[in-house]
């Protein structure tokens, strides 16, 4: 009797365990791939509306409208999934088919949210005021998902033009090692972005870099963890197309860059000027002065002209195409010497 109970217990759950798995089956094969709904190779839109919110393009509306794009598709393909990726505003006013871009093409994955979050940042800081000072209507995702077969590398590539993205090195002053650039991405983490106003965390340290944006410059102080201001210095961009090609002033210094390289230097140095000497009570007219004229001849400076002036006549001038067969500078010297300084010399 116990037997028979417990095999129409069994008999009784069975189908309905195989009904739930039937349709849980079925879920996956609805969601799961979520590449089946993503064609692959064939460029996509991702339009996030701005609401009044975040209706200027700052740090705030940035990572707003990119964190929309990572939930909804991103977050949703494998981890290593490549995808090329344009970030485009549009602004109120504009026509339809008119906007602006932020950078250029960039190749990410699931991974790359922070990495992106801080260029696009770093990048705005670089941008005309048009750009965070005008109202925005929508940020439009331009992506592509790539097939792994089309792909060289599966490594992603995010940053500026490679034209314009020379490897950024490092100048010290003051113990202090500043970033041969204007772009604030390689400044650190950016803590707190305004309209002209970017807070900066310098890497591996406790310091923090305030910036604040002109309209021809960039104002930076180096602060500690306290507030207490260490260092200052302003920045002139010289190639809107290339933030390592700047003018950097520190005190009464100035640095020029080239690609992210120190090419000029210039030191202001107080020196010690010669003192005037006293002026005499009377006029003293018995002077001379020498005047000689020189080139040089296999590395040998030879004079071909001579004067002089003794402030009683008019100057006395020897000139070498004079003296064609010789005596040029004896000619010369003797009587100098002699009328002058009565001293009889001999030159050979």
């Amino acid at each position: 009797m116990n037997r028979i109970i417990k095999w129409r217990k069994i008999s009784v759950v069975t189908p309905f365990l195989n009904k739930v798995s039937a349709i849980i089956k079925n879920i996956s094969t609805l969601t799961s791939p979520f590449l089946s709904l993503q064609p692959e190779n064939k460029w996509m839109l991702h339009t996030v509306r701005i609401t009044p919110k975040y209706n200027l393009l700052d740090k705030y509306s940035i990572e707003y409208s990119l964190r929309d794009f990572w939930k909804k598709i991103m977050i949703k393909l494998p981890k290593d999934k490549i995808v090329y990726f344009l970030f485009r505003i549009k602004y109120e006013g504009e026509s339809t088919n008119e906007y602006k871009t932020l950078s250029i093409l960039q190749k990410i994955n699931n991974k790359s949210y922070k990495e992106l979050l801080n260029f696009y940042i770093g990048t705005l800081s670089t941008k005309h005021e048009l750009y965070y000072t005008s109202k925005i209507e929508e940020i439009i995702f331009t992506y592509k998902i790539i097939p792994d077969s089309k792909l060289e590398s599966k490594e992603t590539k995010i940053g500026a033009s490679i034209k314009h993205q020379p490897k950024i090195e490092t100048f010290k002053f003051w113990g202090h090692k500043l970033p041969n650039t204007m772009n604030f991405s390689y400044y650190g983490e950016i803590i707190q972005q305004e309209a002209n106003f970017t807070l900066i965390k310098k890497h591996k340290s406790n310091q923090f870099y305030h910036i604040t944006k002109n309209e021809s410059h960039n104002n930076i102080q180096l602060k500690d963890k306290n507030w207490i201001l260490l260092l200052e210095f302003k920045d002139y961009i010289n190639d809107y197309n290339n933030l390592g090609t700047f003018t950097r002033f520190i005190k009464d210094n100035e640095y020029n860059y080239i690609d992210g390289k120190l090419i000029v230097k210039k030191l202001n140095r107080k020196n010690k000027f010669i003192k005037g000497i006293k002026q005499n009570k009377s006029i003293i007219n018995k002077y001379i002065t020498l005047d000689i004229e020189t080139r040089v001849i296999n590395d040998t400076i030879l004079p071909y002209a001579i004067s002089y002036y003794d402030s009683s006549k008019a100057p006395t001038s020897f000139y070498l195409t004079d003296y064609l067969n010789g005596g040029f500078a004896p000619t010369c010297y003797k009587p100098l010497f002699y009328l002058y300084f009565k001293i009889n010399i001999k030159i050979t």
